[in-house]
């Protein structure tokens, strides 16, 4: 499955969910949208805590969306994964949906809400390798904000972290 460790798509319905996940997400959808697309609006539950993420039904209006699609396939990859042992599917899902959110949610706190969410979530997933890509991303949106020094320090808090699991995932990767 790509560069993605096994613990992170353990089963088939992992592999069939990420690959439909992967068609409502690609900008060929973008073409086929209607006048009264449904939106994400930043304040709405794409940031929340995971629970409440999980509940969230959002507004009835084209259940046929996309984005709505896509929401509910992170619910059920959430709600599916929430009882397992190793936590790692259901973090690498809940993190693929704060990323989601921050690529297709509107409004004026989207950029605070988001940076909101990976902290909640560098929390949560503190003693998991996948809060290094938490640290990442943070790092990433704090040095498209213009603070260099800050993202500096993020993405090595990041990098210290888990440096066995960096190594071993670039050891992975071709780059030819």
């Amino acid at each position: 499955m790509g560069n993605v460790p096994e613990p992170y798509r353990p089963t088939l319905f992992d592999f069939l969910a990420y690959e439909a996940l992967q068609f409502y997400q690609a900008g060929e959808q973008a073409a086929s949208t209607a006048e009264d697309e449904f939106e994400i609006d930043a304040t709405s539950s794409i940031f929340a805590e995971v629970a409440e993420f999980m509940n969230w039904k959002p507004a009835p209006a084209d259940a046929a969306s996309p984005k709505r699609k896509a929401i509910e396939l992170y619910q059920s990859l959430l709600k599916f994964h929430e009882p397992d042992s190793d936590q790692s599917a259901f973090y690498d899902a809940d993190f693929a949906r704060l990323s989601y959110g921050h690529n297709v949610a509107v409004g004026d706190s989207k950029d605070d809400r988001y940076k909101s969410a990976l902290e909640r979530f560098i929390k949560i997933t503190a003693q998991h390798e996948i809060s290094s890509r938490a640290f990442a991303a943070l790092a990433m949106q704090v040095s498209a904000e213009g603070d260099p020094a800050k993202a500096r320090e993020l993405a090595q808090r990041g990098l210290h972290a888990f440096p066995q699991a960096w190594e071993e995932r670039c050891a992975s990767i071709s780059f030819s």
